[in-house]
């Protein structure tokens, strides 16, 4: 059984999270950032070389960086400049790299603009553990050109030109952790290699998916009579997307398209809540496009854990939880909370016509687990199901009304 917690949203408080980490260093700090405009960041920036921090800071020559011009000028920057795609795409950090009990890495997929940190949809993940910010300081000198405090711009690698010098496999507290930089490492196969190994499900959630071969691997997944997949896209229109393939495919797509903010994740949840199945969570800085497996530079995290995965799926779940609808439903607004849910589910509900409404309570495999009618007026309702007597789990709540349905995911745990 997975450790359950509940997932925090920091809202206005990443950019807060993100300089408290800067306020823990003692000696050095590499920041391979795209883009950095927050003025909370940089300060903590600044205040870590006061305490005597070296700062190294790398980031694509492209963009405005507009937060660059109030570091310390004591700080050296360095810009790619040669960028085809997205350029020097990465979001990370690598804080005391020598110190085995202060050693932390900053991934994920948030830029450090007002945008990325307060409007937009994103993760971080920090990582306490010395080999991996080793691994994550030695693709940064790569890109510097040395291991020293100033840059070597003549012997600077970026893109194509890197080569697959980092270890990629990691025990950390126990877990397995895989670590991936683009394009050295084939990152792209190894997002397929972990989508094909899925036992049960596979959730993702991505800014843009338009690499073939992980849309092929996710409809191969999704036709195993075991796994289903499911996806939250931003970009469903652009050229080359497979948003509309992954549909008539037939998975459970939701196009976030016309939401307010933009859904700026690359993560994918797989086998969330299968222990057994090695669940895991893939994420960091790399689109699921053929450009950030190729041309830019990008890291990416695979974490084997299902408390992590868990997490990661609150999150996944949090952005569909106003429910699944038919065509022509006469249900809408479906919502269900709090989740995960441990003695009661609230529901909010409104109903076109009234009449006999059903809330019927599946779990993973489909097996109906309870059903109750409850209040079927027209317009607005509310209603209550008694989940104390459900095992922890993932279950499907599913809303009946006038021969139309709709559905909302849900976790049970004490």
């Amino acid at each position: 059984m997975a450790t359950w917690e509940n997932a925090v949203e920091l809202g206005g408080a990443v950019n807060d999270t993100i300089a408290a980490y800067i306020d823990r260093s003692m000696l050095t700090i590499d920041v391979a950032v795209y883009n950095t405009s927050d003025a909370t960041i940089v300060t903590a920036l600044n205040n870590a070389v006061t305490r005597g921090v070296q700062i190294r800071f790398i980031t694509e020559g492209s963009n405005t960086n507009t937060g660059l011009s109030s570091l310390d000028a004591s700080v050296p920057v360095l810009q790619r400049l040669n960028s085809t795609g997205s350029g020097m795409h990465n979001k990370f950090m690598s804080i005391d790299a020598e110190d085995v009990d202060n050693a932390w890495v900053l991934s994920g997929s948030t830029n450090w603009t007002a945008e990325n940190l307060f409007d937009d949809q994103n993760n971080l993940v920090f990582i306490q553990d010395q080999a991996l910010a080793r691994a994550y300081r030695l693709e940064f000198d790569e890109m510097w050109g040395s291991s020293g405090p100033v840059p070597n711009s003549g012997n600077s690698r970026f893109g194509s030109a890197k080569f697959d010098n980092t270890p990629h496999e990691f025990i950390i507290g126990g877990d397995r952790v895989e670590s991936y930089f683009s394009p050295s490492d084939h990152t792209n196969a190894e997002i397929v290699k972990a989508v094909q190994n899925a036992d049960r499900t596979v959730h993702f959630a991505l800014l843009v998916i338009t690499d073939n071969n992980i849309s092929n691997a996710l409809i191969a997944a999704n036709n195993n009579f075991n796994v289903s997949a499911a996806g939250l896209v931003e970009q469903v229109n652009g050229t080359g997307s497979d948003y509309d393939a992954l549909v008539t495919a037939g998975l459970e797509m939701h196009s976030f398209a016309n939401i307010d903010g933009q859904l700026h994740h690359k993560y994918a949840i797989i086998d969330e809540g299968f222990p057994q199945f090695d669940p895991l969570v893939i994420t960091g800085s790399h689109n699921w496009s053929s450009s950030a497996d190729s041309e830019n530079d990008e890291n990416t995290l695979i974490i084997h854990n299902d408390t992590i995965a868990n997490l990661f799926w609150q999150e996944w779940h949090a952005r569909v939880s106003v429910g699944i609808a038919e065509n022509g439903s006469s249900i809408a607004s479906l919502a269900a909370f709090p989740n995960p849910v441990n003695d009661v589910l609230q529901l909010r509900y409104s109903l076109t016509d009234g009449g006999t409404t059903n809330a019927v309570v599946t779990d993973a495999t489909g097996r109906v687990m309870m059903q109750q009618r409850i209040s079927g007026m027209p317009g607005a309702n509310s209603g209550r199901i008694d989940t104390s007597v459900l095992p922890d789990g993932f279950y499907v709540l599913v809303l009946e009304n006038n021969g139309t349905r709709q559905q909302v995911p849900f976790v049970k745990a004490k």
